[in-house]
């Protein structure tokens, strides 16, 4: 992977997040986690390593974890990450970047301003060919999160989205996935699971498709 990934929808994003950063150590990758709502959790991390077999102490060996509070902070690693030596091996995981730039210690102009920004930086790390994954909820309704989110899901050449949705007794569990710029041109995939939870005694339906653009 050498571009900008949003992975988007409810809650359940960020556990799964941890999940996959557990998996991208496992095969070698040094993930590099910047935490700026307090979606890390160690303990869970801990759990996802152990359901692999893998090394706990090669994993608290590999990588690192940084938290950005501020707008101003955030802007700031990712400037450092920019200026950072690349490395084929590494992996950035931005989680919740957005929430602190509609805090209500920020005014909604330099908010949006800044928010702008930080879209900018991402789109400069995709072009730059660092890869790096944006971990965002959709549930905010600030105006300023609803304006400026869309354009970087439209920026990223990978998006996926967890969703769940009850339609009567039933309540679906969807994974959908979007890539672009791949060979085959713009491909998208949906996941959709009914049943109980992570699938158990449910179907499946999965669906597919792609267009040159």
């Amino acid at each position: 992977m050498s571009s900008l990934g949003v992975l988007t929808g409810n809650a359940e994003i960020y556990r799964l997040a941890h999940s996959w950063i557990a998996n991208l150590i496992g095969i070698g990758y040094r993930v590099h986690v910047i935490d700026c709502a307090i979606r890390f959790n160690v303990y869970r991390m801990m759990e996802e390593v152990s359901l692999l077999g893998g090394d706990v102490q090669l994993f608290l060996d590999t990588g690192s974890v940084q938290r950005a509070f501020t707008p101003y902070q955030i802007l700031d690693v990712c400037l450092e990450i920019l200026n950072r030596r690349k490395s084929a091996s590494d992996i950035y995981f931005v989680l919740a970047p957005s929430k602190q730039f509609f805090d209500g210690d920020v005014k909604t102009q330099e908010g949006f301003f800044l928010l702008e920004k930080l879209i900018s930086a991402f789109e400069t790390m995709q072009a730059s060919g660092i890869p790096i994954v944006a971990v965002e909820s959709r549930k905010y309704k600030h105006k300023t999160f609803q304006f400026l989110f869309p354009r970087l899901v439209a920026s990223a050449n990978a998006n996926w989205e967890y969703s769940t949705l009850t339609i009567g007794r039933e309540t679906f569990q969807r994974f959908e996935v979007s890539y672009k710029n791949t060979v085959v041109g713009h491909t998208q995939y949906r996941l959709e699971i009914a049943g109980g939870e992570n699938g158990e005694n449910g179907n499946a339906l999965f669906e597919s498709g792609g267009r040159d653009w």
